[in-house]
């Protein structure tokens, strides 16, 4: 997040016709530029022009009613830059993210609502904040300070009463929810003995219940969290002892989680957050990153078990 490195994950969206995903280059021999991918075939994917001037890592991708908003975080200058596709294919820039409160920052997750988008980051000064924008080419900066305004937003989606935000603040996991968009109130989150700890990505069941992903704790290891409706947070006993998780996705049995173990990729269901059954995944994925329903099928993406993982990226499709 805003100061610190920024592990480059691959990040995807889809408009159900076409997905994208996006990522950064390597950045050994020259700064970090942005690359993103296209496709109408899931065996198929076009790595698409990206002005070379642009510098950065795409740190979150949507869908919008307009085509295809990538948010490009620069961690040399700690600021956004925002690009927008009708198609995917060819993308533009659209200008500068606006600041939140004094000063730049990344966005880390969006959700697309009937009326407009709203994505969440935090400032490069360790602000929470969020923008929204009805069609992901104008966004304007819309969290006004809240009773803790310190974190960055991980992931967003929406609930009955508004939204949730996940992610991290001083360090440790932390959620918020917001009625409109404007003003983001922590939750109560029990983080039991962990000293640091994230909330990586969010997910809501049919019945309004919440389940959020992580990491818990200094050395590593998954967690995950319950909420009935997003202000109170209860730690999930006894989860699988993964690396961390990266995203969650509801099912119609319960929850799908994905993320990573010693460098392998993994995925498990569960139907009550007791008793998890893990699922085969190919070979040749270092990590699941992000996920994404298309057309009832689960999409997921992550790196290739390869000696650079993060110069490609594997697509694996499957049933939720």
């Amino acid at each position: 997040m805003p100061g610190k490195a920024v592990g480059r994950r691959w990040r995807i969206a889809s408009n159900g016709s076409t997905t994208v995903v996006g990522s950064g280059d390597a950045g050994v021999l020259q700064p970090v530029r942005p690359q993103i991918w296209v496709s109408s075939d899931p065996a198929v994917w076009v790595r698409v022009d990206v002005d070379p001037a642009i510098h950065g890592t795409v740190s979150a991708i949507s869908a919008t009613t307009a085509g295809f908003t990538a948010f490009v975080f620069d961690e040399g200058a700690r600021d956004s830059m925002i690009l927008t596709s009708p198609d995917g294919r060819a993308w533009v820039l659209a200008g500068r993210l606006p600041r939140a409160a004094t000063a730049g920052g990344i966005v880390g997750g969006v959700v697309r609502t009937s009326r407009y988008a709203l994505a969440v980051g935090g400032s490069a000064d360790g602000q929470f904040a969020a923008w929204a924008s009805i069609d992901g080419t104008a966004w304007t900066a819309s969290a006004r300070r809240s009773p803790a305004p310190d974190g960055a937003g991980q992931a967003v989606a929406t609930i009955p009463s508004g939204y949730v935000a996940v992610g991290t603040s001083g360090g440790r996991a932390t959620a918020w929810t917001s009625g409109d968009g404007s003003t983001w109130p922590p939750g109560s989150v029990d983080r039991g003995s962990s000293t640091q700890s994230s909330m990586m990505a969010v997910a809501v069941a049919p019945d309004g219940s919440l389940l959020g992903v992580g990491a818990g704790d200094e050395a590593g290891g998954s967690a995950a969290w319950d909420s009935p409706d997003g202000s109170r947070w209860t730690p999930v006993e006894g989860v699988p002892a993964d690396d961390a998780w990266f995203a969650v996705l509801p099912t119609a049995a319960g929850w799908l989680i994905l993320g990573r173990r010693d460098g392998i990729a993994t995925a498990w269901q569960t139907d009550d957050g007791h008793d998890w059954t893990p699922l085969e995944v190919p070979g040749g994925v270092a990590a699941f990153d992000d996920a994404i329903l298309v057309n009832g099928r689960l999409v997921a993406v992550g790196p290739g078990a390869y000696p650079n993982v993060y110069s490609s990226f594997v697509i694996v499709e499957g049933s939720p």
